[in-house]
Parts: structure tokens; C-alpha cells; sequence
């Protein structure tokens, strides 16, 4: 039953999924902007093409990652119900954080950039999605983290189970939508989000951490 707990709290712990990062802004790319010249715009297209993708590219990566951590023994020990929900919560702190760090990076978009305001808007209405997916997950775990019995927990599982596939497929979905609003984009932008490093990372499946 506990092994069944376990997996019932991987999935309940999916849950705060994607959320922009903005935070992994590698300068390191000097040369990422097109052809025509350097220019302060170029450099912020950059910067902001891979906070968006590494952000996204992140969110995918927190929701696959959770649960790994979760380990509950054949005869667990008496306070080992309270030590997953800990984890599940750190967990799902992490994710939440993840998922603000990507609206952050979303909004840095370069006003002066043409074209870069409509990709933004492409982002925030599938964004939108994502979000509304990763709320409903949200509420599932916080009902399977109240549960004061494993066999609770256990039935409280299924609408969460549901709601962490929801949300897993959202935020494929979001990093593919990244990658489709990129591509048909023109000038700078497309060619920013075609040379930055975690863009190219979104036509992949997740980056799990130790895999």
C-alpha cells in the first residue's frame, strides 16, 4: 500500500508545473543575433529568447523530476506519511517558483523589438492554459497532502493522478507552442529563439535530472 502511496504522491507532487524561468540568462552567446550586426536590440533578443526557453524547457523538467525523491520503505516508520507530504510541499514550491520565474522572463520581452510583443502574446494566451491546468493540480495535492491516513491519501489519489497528466501535457504542449510561435516569427526574434541553446533543447523530451 505504501509503494502505492509513493506513486500516488509523484504524481500529486507534478503539480505547480510551468512557469516561465527568466533566470538562466547565459551571457555567454555573443554571437546569437542574425547577421546584421550586433545591435542592442540583437542582444536582447537573445537574452530574452533563452530566459523564455530555458524557463519553459525548466518548468518541463521540475514536473518530471518530482517525486524521484520520494521514498518510502516496506515498513515505514510511523512519522514516514508526514515526511512525504513534507517533500511533496517542498516540491510543489519549487515548481510554483519555476512557474514565476517563467511569467517573469515572458514579460521581459524587448518593447522595442518588432515582432517580439506578438510572440509575447502568442506565449501568454498558451500560457494561459498551463496555468489553469497547474491550479486544478495544485488543488489536488494540497487534498492529498491533507490526508490524515495513507488509505485516504490513497483515494484522494485518483483526481489527482488525472490532474498531474493534465498538467504534464500542458506543459509539453506549452514548450512545443515556444517552438511553433518562434519558428513563424521573422527578423530578429526568429533568428534569436533559433540560436539560442534552450530553445533547441524544446524540440526534445524533458531534461530529467539524473537520466
Amino acid at each position: 500500500m505504501y509503494r502505492r502511496l509513493r506513486i500516488v504522491i509523484w504524481a500529486s507532487a507534478i503539480v505547480p508545473l510551468l512557469i516561465l524561468e527568466g533566470c538562466s540568462s547565459s551571457d555567454d552567446s555573443g554571437g546569437t543575433a542574425s547577421p546584421s550586426g550586433g545591435s542592442s536590440a540583437s542582444s536582447q533578443a537573445a537574452v530574452w529568447a533563452e530566459s523564455v526557453c530555458a524557463a519553459t524547457d525548466g518548468v518541463r523538467t521540475s514536473i518530471s523530476d518530482l517525486g524521484k525523491d520520494l521514498n518510502v520503505g516496506p515498513s515505514p516508520a510511523p512519522g514516514a506519511l508526514d515526511q512525504l507530504k513534507a517533500q511533496i510541499e517542498t516540491q510543489v514550491a519549487a515548481v510554483t517558483a519555476s512557474l514565476q520565474e517563467l511569467s517573469t522572463a515572458a514579460a521581459g520581452v524587448p518593447t522595442d523589438l518588432p515582432g517580439a510583443e506578438q510572440v509575447k502574446a502568442s506565449l501568454d494566451a498558451s500560457a494561459t492554459t498551463v496555468k489553469a491546468s497547474v491550479q486544478t493540480l495544485t488543488q489536488q495535492v494540497q487534498a492529498v497532502t491533507s490526508a490524515s491516513s495513507a488509505s485516504q491519501a490513497l483515494i484522494l489519489a485518483g483526481p489527482a493522478l488525472v490532474a498531474v497528466q493534465a498538467a504534464a501535457t500542458s506543459a509539453q504542449a506549452f514548450a512545443t507552442d515556444v517552438k511553433t510561435v518562434a519558428d513563424q516569427a521573422s527578423g530578429e526574434v526568429k533568428s534569436a529563439f533559433a540560436s539560442a541553446p534552450s530553445c533547441a533543447k524544446l524540440a526534445a523530451s524533458p531534461s530529467a535530472s539524473s537520466s
